[in-house]
């Protein structure tokens, strides 16, 4: 379970395997689940892309034109989610051998 969650997520990979990522995000280091949302944000901004761009198709019919406006609204949401949460995500956490270093280095 472990290889397959540090494995990237393929662009045609569901939303259920991006969300198995979040759950597991525990098992990961900061710097992983950095990498596993920020490969996430740029598919999600690639198909917002040619979502917009379809949305410039001439002689597209209302359903159609519904349906990509949908999209567009489900992507930037995750856009905008994605950003917040790595702007929020907590730096790496020091190890103990690092905290001593650093205690060393303060108090010389």
């Amino acid at each position: 379970m472990h290889a397959w969650t540090n494995q990237p997520v393929a662009t045609c990979a569901s939303l259920k395997a991006f969300l198995m990522r979040l759950f597991l995000a525990d098992s990961h280091s900061r710097a992983g689940l950095s990498a596993h949302l920020r490969e996430r944000r740029a598919q999600v901004a690639n198909h917002r892309k040619l979502l917009a761009d379809g949305l410039q198709t001439p002689g597209a019919g209302l359903g159609q034109q519904l349906a990509v406006d949908y999209g567009l609204a489900l992507a930037t949401a995750e856009l905008e989610w994605l950003e917040a949460t790595l702007d929020r995500l907590p730096e790496e956490p020091l190890l103990e051998e690092e905290h001593q270093s650093v205690d060393a280095v303060i108090q010389a």
